[in-house]
């Protein structure tokens, strides 16, 4: 079973989960594997980086406009 939910302004977040014949859920994966359906990841460092990043191409491209003018 696959679920996904959002919160206004924050990531997707979605949930699998899987069963056995007998309809109990299967923990940790099933046959001994991580499950990595559950992991959570933070992805806001990287995020404020290319932010960064974009904000100074930025100013570096409105400096050489302005330059040139």
């Amino acid at each position: 079973m696959k679920a996904a939910s959002q919160n206004l302004g924050e990531p997707m977040v979605t949930e699998t989960r899987q069963y056995d014949g007998s309809g109990r859920e299967l923990l940790g994966g099933g046959a001994g594997g991580a499950d990595m359906s559950r992991r959570i990841e933070d992805v806001s460092d990287a995020q404020a980086e290319r932010d960064r990043q974009y904000e100074e191409r930025i100013e570096e491209e409105y400096a050489k406009r302005e330059g040139g003018a």
